[in-house]
């Protein structure tokens, strides 16, 4: 009794917190209640170093039940103790064990499995404590409003009970392993200064588990598979995914209007219908190869820039980037099937894009109010929906005979506005019609030689020119780009042209743009995945060449990193890393 006089005495000339008088008188209550148990208890309790232990004879074990004194600065809690010649090995800290105690930090030994609850409750002083791996349960309340700063919780711990962290309000991160099966409610309720923190399976279904939380990084622990959703909409900047995760569910970050990067780990098959959906400030987003299906609207509303699909992804829902307005360039996967209904609707910023020979469907709406394409070439034999670009604007569309055969003239023109347009269509009465009753094109149609006479004979009708596609660069790279040497391409046209606009997409969608009046055009290194370049004369398009590399053209041997006398995607994987956005 004199030292918790002391105390008090202590505190009140120190003009210490109020909640310091708290823990003291508290202190005084829980004391008097463990003498009263200890009396009773004679037998089967014992004091070391001022803390309580009620042993088991049986078991030969002991649990922390409290403290003779109000402890202060550092603890440490032994394996073992030994009464009577008798040595009991220390597994738990019984309930209320250190309840309004004060010390600063407690080691525990690793011979403890349980931690009970309220065991620190309202250890204001206490900042660090770290739980050994031999821990399974912890109980109700049993570090709430504490001092704590940052807390790991071990991969040994299968339950953790209500609100075990609550109003931790200097607690900066927490890690919570996979391992915890059984989740109370709230465990990291009104944590005010929580930052970061790593959440395990067992959180997926809890309508709250960080309540008042500020979070900034939220991490899934090793071992989670399907990556859920939570609560947590408005805070997060960061996400990271671990290396198990397979899948990302429907809506799992739906309107986490704060976050801004994210990586897709190999590990991950699919991403669930909506799950950026309203993200409106994710730039970037890194898909590594694995992925193979993307949801309907998974991205849609997102403030995407650029896209790099891998060449794992086979399947693009609906609307899949739809209302994305800042989105400028996106690089398909070689093995995609369709783009479905909507997936650019509205894309209103998207210039660059190459559509691989894989697409089989183009769906309907799925270039709708697009105004900035530049290059649109449709690939060969696939099936394009007759409202696939209702209120376009594309400088180039380039349509092959197997894509336009299959077409009407209002298919092709309808609500759609083209500045030039390659149409190598065999079938004449078709596009006559078709231009005479929809003139959308608004500078050159380039048809076949043998259609060019029947067009100029009735071109009065049309507000455009009508001209031969041979005069136009054919639609391969080496008729406009013959050779990268030393950090320039160089440019060629069976055409004589007096400018050149161009645009370099490397593989991660860094892009590089402008006009030159040369042939030789700076490029940011020797190697260049996408190209799109333009050549005109007094105004108009006289030329055009797009490609993905590798293809087979004519490089001069700085292009081979590999020395293998070829160029072929190993160079690729060899030079990425020297590319750089200007």
């Amino acid at each position: 009794m004199d030292q918790l006089l002391f105390q008090i005495y202590r505190l009140s000339n120190n003009h210490i917190k109020v909640k310091k008088m708290k823990q003291i008188i508290l202190k005084a209550l829980s004391f008097a209640l463990v003498v009263c148990a200890a009396v009773a208890l004679n037998a089967q309790t014992i004091t070391k170093d001022k803390i309580i232990y009620k042993l088991n004879s049986s078991t030969k074990t002991a649990t922390v039940s409290g403290t003779e004194y109000v402890l202060e600065g550092a603890v440490t809690i032994p394996s073992s103790i030994t009464s009577s010649g008798v040595t009991y090995k220390v597994t738990e800290i019984g309930e209320n064990a250190f309840i309004n105690g004060m010390m600063t930090s407690i080691t525990l030994p690793n011979s403890v499995t349980k931690i009970g609850a309220s065991a620190f409750w309202q250890c204001y002083d206490l900042t660090s404590i770290s739980i050994p791996a031999s821990v399974t349960y912890i109980g109700d309340y049993a570090f709430s409003s504490t001092g704590l700063k940052s807390v790991v919780i071990p991969n040994s711990v299968t339950q953790l009970g209500n609100y075990v962290f609550g109003n931790c309000t200097d607690l900066k991160s927490a890690v919570i392993s996979n391992s915890v099966k059984t989740m109370g409610d709230d465990p990291l309720y009104q944590c005010t200064s929580l930052e970061s923190v790593t959440i395990p399976s067992s959180a997926k279904g809890m309508e709250y588990f960080c309540q008042g939380c500020p979070l900034k990084e939220l991490a899934y622990a090793e071992g989670c598979t399907s990556i859920f959703g939570t609560e947590l909409t408005q805070d997060v900047t960061t996400v990271k995914l671990p290396s198990t995760a397979t899948s990302i569910e429907d809506e799992a970050f739906i309107s986490y209007i704060n976050l801004v990067t994210i990586n897709i780990p190999s590990s991950v098959k699919s991403i669930g219908a909506s799950a950026f959906q309203g993200c409106e400030n994710l730039t970037q987003i890194n898909i590594s190869e694995g992925v193979t299906s993307i949801g309907d609207q998974a991205f849609a509303s997102s403030g995407l820039t650029s896209v790099k699909l891998p060449n794992s992804v086979t399947t693009l829902g609906g609307g899949v980037f739809e209302w994305c307005y800042k989105l400028k360039s996106v690089s398909l996967s070689d093995k995609l099937k369709s783009i479905e209904n909507y997936a650019f609707y509205t894309c209103t910023s998207l210039t660059s894009i190459v559509i691989p020979n894989s697409v089989t469907t183009i769906g309907y709406s799925a270039f709708k109010d697009c105004t900035s394409i530049g290059t649109l070439i449709l690939p060969e034999d696939a099936y394009v929906d007759k409202y696939f670009a209702q209120g376009a604007i594309i400088k180039v569309l380039d349509v092959p005979y197997s894509v336009s055969s299959k077409w009407t003239g209002e298919i092709v023109y309808y609500d759609l506005t083209i500045q030039n347009l390659i149409y190598r269509s065999g079938y004449l009465a078709e596009i006559v019609g078709a231009f005479y009753k929809y003139p959308k094109v608004e500078e050159s149609l380039f048809v076949l030689d043998s259609h060019y006479e029947e067009f100029k004979s009735i071109d009065k009708y049309f507000s455009y020119d009508v001209r031969k596609i041979s005069e136009f660069g054919r639609n391969e790279i080496g008729s406009v780009v013959t050779s990268i040497v030393g950090g320039k391409l160089h440019f060629e046209s069976d055409v004589p042209f007096d400018n050149v606009s161009y645009k370099f997409q490397t593989k991660d969608a860094c892009i590089s743009e402008g006009t030159a009046t040369a042939k030789d055009i700076d490029v940011p290194v020797d190697f260049t995945l996408y190209v799109t370049a333009e050549a005109t004369k007094e105004g108009k398009l006289t030329a055009l060449g797009t490609t993905t590399l590798p293809i087979s053209h004519s490089l001069t041997p700085s292009a081979d990193v590999n020395g293998d006398g070829k160029v072929s995607i190993s160079d690729v994987t060899k030079v990425v890393n020297q590319i750089l956005c200007k």
